[in-house]
């Protein structure tokens, strides 16, 4: 999800700033095909990532309708929680 407000035409300022939002919840996924000889109780992981970004951009006005030049500053932030089980613990649950 992203949003954003261009700050020139109520403010008059050549300005334009951004958010942009990503949840990402219950990834799952197996990390067995890695191990070769893999037991049977198999490694199973879940992961949830969210990440924010705040980006900016000022725009320097020319006299020209194709081409307006501009810099931008952006942060971000994210976090990752993960779940690992073995197929033999869920099972028991």
């Amino acid at each position: 999800m992203a949003g954003g407000y261009e700050w020139m035409y109520r403010f008059n300022l050549p300005l334009r700033t951004e958010f942009e939002f990503m949840n990402r919840t219950e990834v799952t996924y197996n990390v067995s095909p890695l191990f070769t000889n893999a037991p049977s109780g198999a490694l199973a992981s879940t992961a949830q990532n969210v990440t924010g970004m705040l980006k900016a951009y000022w725009h320097f006005p020319v006299d020209s309708a194709l081409w307006w030049p501009f810099v931008s500053v952006a942060s971000a932030g994210r976090t990752t929680r993960r779940k690992a089980s073995t197929r033999r613990a869920a099972a028991a649950r």
